[in-house]
């Protein structure tokens, strides 16, 4: 598999739209039954494959405008300029095809070894 991280990003809501645009889907974070109808429909295009470290009684969206507060309020000097995190992982020409749980797996794993590990995330399959 081939890593490649991608220019921090100091608006959640930019990373948040690139990846909900370049699944072709409706706006917004899918979850739940909306994401099963979305995949059911519309299996050729990207998906959410996962999301980490979100309460049940919230979403990525939500999730990271708290995080963006809490770090304006705790910051000591100036708060964190670039918040967003973004890679993209792709296979190498000799990679065999992972499955999707197998490519949550991995990335879960190069998440913890970047020490991202308790960090809220989304995972994101683009076609």
């Amino acid at each position: 598999m081939v890593v490649k991280i991608q220019q921090a990003a100091e608006d959640t809501e930019r990373a948040l739209l690139y990846n909900t645009n370049k699944m072709s889907g409706p706006e917004g974070i899918l979850e739940g039954s909306d994401l099963e109808k979305y995949e059911e429909d519309h299996a050729q295009t990207g998906h959410v494959l996962e999301i980490v470290n979100v309460p049940e009684t919230s979403n990525l969206r939500n999730e990271f405008s708290r995080l963006k507060m809490k770090n304006k309020r705790n910051a000591k000097g100036r708060p964190l300029e670039k918040p967003v995190f973004h890679m993209s992982v792709n296979p190498g020409e000799t990679d065999r095809k992972l499955s999707e749980k197998e490519v949550v797996a991995f990335i879960k794993e190069v998440m913890e070894r970047l020490g991202y590990k308790d960090n809220p995330y989304g995972i994101f399959k683009h076609n």
